[in-house]
C-alpha cells in the first residue's frame, strides 16, 4: 500500500471526527424512524409510546450540545474552509444537522408524530450520505483499490487493524443505507468514467459550480433520453430556486447554530 500526504489540516483529528460523526447522524436517523417502521423492526411487542420514549432517549444520548467543543477540527475547519475537496458535501450535512438537533431539542426528544419523525429521519439520512461521501472523497479513499491511501487513513485502519478497502466498504454501506446516491462528478459515483469519457467539460462545470448532478440525471444523457444542455439547464434552475428559498448561511453561522443552548 503505497502511503501519500493528507492535504488537510489535522487530518489525523478530522477523519476521527467525521467517522464519529456519521456514526452520531446514523443512531439519529434509526432512532427518528417513524414508529410504525420500529414496531416492524422490535423483536418484542412494544406500544407507539414505549417506542417513541426509548428512540427519544437513543435521540438525547447522541444529542450535540456544542459543536465547537466536541467537533473542534471540523469546526475550525469549516469556519476557515480548509476542508478539501468535496467541501459542500460537509457544509450541507452540517447545515441538515444543525436543523435537526434544532427540531429534536424543541421537541424535547419525544416525537410523537409519524410525519413529524419521517422527515427528521430523511433529514438524518441526508447528513449520513454527506458526511460519509465528503470522507471518502476528502480522504481519497476511492483509491484504496488502486493501493494507495493518506497517511491519516493509513494509521486509523492500522489502529484497527482493518485494510483501506475495508474502511471504504464500511463508508459505502452507509450511504447505501441512508438511500442516498453520489453526484455523478463524486470519483466514487460508478458513472463517473463513462461520464468524463462523453461530457467531461459538462462534467467538470458542475463539480465547479456544485451543482447536484444525480446519477439519474447522468443516466439519461448517458441513455440518449436527455442532452448535457438540458440537464444543465434543468440543474442551474433548481440552483436558483434553492438559493431564493434559503436564507444566507456562512462557515461562522453553520457553526453557531450548531452550538445549541
Amino acid at each position: 500500500m503505497q502511503v501519500i500526504a493528507d492535504t488537510i489540516k489535522n487530518a489525523d483529528a478530522v477523519l476521527s471526527e467525521m467517522l464519529t460523526l456519521t456514526d452520531t447522524a446514523f443512531s439519529m436517523a434509526k432512532a427518528a424512524a417513524p414508529i410504525q417502521e420500529l414496531m416492524k423492526q422490535s423483536t418484542t411487542r412494544k406500544s407507539p409510546p414505549v417506542l417513541a420514549a426509548e428512540s427519544g432517549k437513543v435521540l438525547k444520548e447522541n444529542f450535540i450540545e456544542d459543536f465547537r467543543s466536541l467537533f473542534p477540527n471540523v469546526s475550525s475547519g469549516v469556519t476557515n474552509g480548509r476542508m478539501g475537496t468535496a467541501s459542500y458535501r460537509l457544509h450541507d450535512g452540517v447545515y441538515k444537522l444543525g436543523n435537526a438537533l434544532q427540531t429534536v431539542q424543541e421537541r424535547k426528544f419525544m416525537i410523537v408524530s409519524d410525519d413529524e419523525r419521517r422527515e427528521l429521519s430523511e433529514q438524518l439520512r441526508d447528513v449520513v450520505a454527506d458526511f460519509a461521501i465528503y470522507t471518502i472523497i476528502a480522504f481519497d479513499l476511492h483509491n484504496a483499490s488502486q493501493g494507495t491511501c493518506t497517511m491519516a487513513i493509513n494509521k486509523y485502519c492500522e489502529r484497527r487493524k482493518v485494510s483501506p478497502s475495508i474502511l471504504l466498504g464500511e463508508l459505502m454501506g452507509t450511504v447505501q443505507w441512508s438511500g442516498r446516491t453520489y453526484y455523478a462528478y463524486e470519483h466514487v459515483s460508478p458513472l463517473y468514467t463513462d461520464m468524463m469519457a462523453a461530457e467531461p467539460l459538462f462534467l467538470t462545470e458542475c463539480e465547479e459550480q456544485e451543482l447536484p448532478l444525480t446519477e439519474e440525471l447522468a443516466a439519461s444523457i448517458l441513455d440518449g433520453r436527455a442532452n448535457a444542455a438540458q440537464v444543465m439547464e434543468q440543474l442551474l434552475k433548481q440552483a436558483a430556486e434553492v438559493e431564493s428559498k434559503e436564507v444566507s448561511v456562512n462557515p461562522m453561522s453553520l457553526i453557531s447554530r450548531m452550538s445549541l443552548e
